[in-house]
């Protein structure tokens, strides 16, 4: 179970908000779906560093 958490609904840790702004601060991006009934999904994207 390694996402278990014994805070109920509290949440996670980090929070998706601090998570946007860490990633946009990288030049990439988040978008998330959701449905009930099937889940969350979260898209991130990074560019590729490019090579010298």
């Amino acid at each position: 179970q390694p996402f278990r958490t014994t805070k109920g609904n509290a949440g996670m840790g980090i929070g998706v908000h601090e998570s946007k702004e860490y990633i946009e601060s990288l030049g990439g991006s988040i978008t998330v779906t959701s449905k009930v009934g099937t889940g969350t999904k979260f898209t991130i994207t990074l560019p590729m560093p490019s090579t010298v």
